[in-house]
Order: C-alpha cells, then sequence, then structure tokens
C-alpha cells in the first residue's frame, strides 16, 4: 500500500508531536511506502514574478503552497548583484503546519545571483527584506527539486515513474539528504527530516513513490522521534 491521503493535517494547525514514537502509516522495523506525489519541473518563477524592491527593509504578505505532498526546497533569485549583501527571510510553513524561518543570502557580488533552501517548505506566508541591497534589484520566489519526507527516516528505495531506484545509504547526498539532528535547529540547518532528490526531471505528471525505514529516536534531551528536531522559527 502506497501512503497518498494526508488530509487531517489543516493550514493554522500544528501537527507537530515532539519525541513522536508512533504512526499508524509507519511501521518501524519495516519500510513504509509513501507517495511523494507529482510535483511540477523546479523553476526559479514557479511562486513569484520578479517583483519589490530587495534594498528597502520591508515585509511582503504571500500565500504560497508548494506542490509536492510534503513539500520543497524553495529558492530565491535577485534581478541583479546586490552590491552590498542582502537577506531575504522567509516565513511559513511544512506540511504539518509547523512555523519555519529560514533566510536567503545574496553575495554582494556573486556572479550568481541564487540563494538556496535547506529545508522543505509546505506554504510561504511572508518574505522579509532583513538586510538591505545597495543596489535597486528585485527578488523572485522559485522551487528546487528536493522534495521534503513525511517522517525521519532512511530511504531504502524509490520508484520514480514505475521505474524502481535501489536509495542505499552509501548514495546519501546524491538522493537522499539525511535528516539533520542538530538541537535546538537554527536559522542555517537543514530539514530535520532529511529531503529526496528525484533522479528524474519533474513534469507534474511523473509521481514519485519512496520507501521509508522510520526513525523514531530521540537525543538526549529527548527531543527527535519521526517527526524530527522542531524547526527554527521566529
Amino acid at each position: 500500500m502506497v501512503a497518498r491521503a494526508r488530509t487531517a493535517f489543516f493550514r493554522g494547525v500544528n501537527s507537530y508531536v515532539p519525541g513522536m514514537q508512533y504512526a499508524s502509516d509507519m511501521q518501524i522495523g519495516a519500510p513504509g511506502v509513501f507517495s511523494l506525489g507529482t510535483p511540477a519541473v523546479e523553476a526559479a518563477s514557479a511562486l513569484s514574478a520578479a517583483a519589490g524592491l530587495a534594498n528597502a527593509l520591508v515585509t511582503y504578505p504571500l500565500n504560497f503552497e508548494l506542490d509536492s505532498r510534503y513539500g520543497r526546497g524553495v529558492r530565491v533569485d535577485f534581478s541583479g548583484v546586490p552590491g552590498t549583501n542582502a537577506v531575504i527571510r522567509l516565513l511559513g510553513e511544512d506540511y504539518l503546519g509547523q512555523p519555519i524561518t529560514k533566510d536567503f543570502t545574496g553575495a554582494a557580488a556573486a556572479t550568481t545571483t541564487t540563494a538556496s533552501g535547506v529545508v522543505a517548505w509546505k506554504r510561504i506566508t511572508a518574505a522579509r527584506v532583513t538586510l538591505v541591497a545597495s543596489n535597486a534589484v528585485q527578488i523572485q520566489i522559485g522551487t528546487l527539486k528536493p522534495l521534503g519526507l513525511p517522517y525521519k527516516s532512511e530511504v531504502m528505495w524509490s520508484r520514480e515513474n514505475n521505474v524502481p531506484l535501489l536509495t542505499a545509504a552509501a548514495q546519501a547526498g546524491a538522493v537522499w539528504t539525511l535528516p539533520v539532528l542538530t538541537d535546538p535547529a537554527t536559522l542555517a540547518t537543514g530539514d530535520p527530516r532529511g529531503t529526496y532528490t528525484p533522479v528524474a526531471t519533474l513534469n507534474g505528471v511523473l509521481e514519485i513513490i519512496v520507501a521509508l525505514d522510520g526513525d523514531n529516536s530521540v537525543n538526549a534531551a529527548n527531543n527527535g522521534g519521526l517527526h524530527g528536531i522542531r524547526h527554527f522559527s521566529v
């Protein structure tokens, strides 16, 4: 059976469970099979066109929902070289409704103007300029290929468009990014449940399925469990 429906999670309700030891769709000691959905191809302008000056201390209210079942990575692009380091702070939620805050930095004289995210977002509710650029540049928000996972776990195997792939621990860093165990999480730490980066090109039709061996372990402070360490938020 492939777990697909996540209708129990409602917007505005934080369903994160500290130290979570059990989930009805995850058997500890045996892989659970989950669909990550049929996300569209990653794109710089997937969520917003270039808008808003990044050289002014402004907060932009947003209402973006990511198209992967458990969220996906996002990116912030600057329309030009910022001139001085510029920082855009995104606020939003993961698929559980758990608040997330992350900073995206555009380097002063960067040859590339893309700042990539490290966690899987389900919703983005605001973008805030916290460090202004000296040049008059605009920003846009887009999507990345890494997809969120429902639980802190090891990816045992995956299936992309009905093509099976083995995902051994040796491949970690290629398709599977391990859960980050840093406690407490910071502005810079990665996803507490890990992410999966498909090999195939996403197109909005191709379904990504993964088999997960859940990890409900907790640290010395009794934090962690299946939902991982609590996200950083302000």
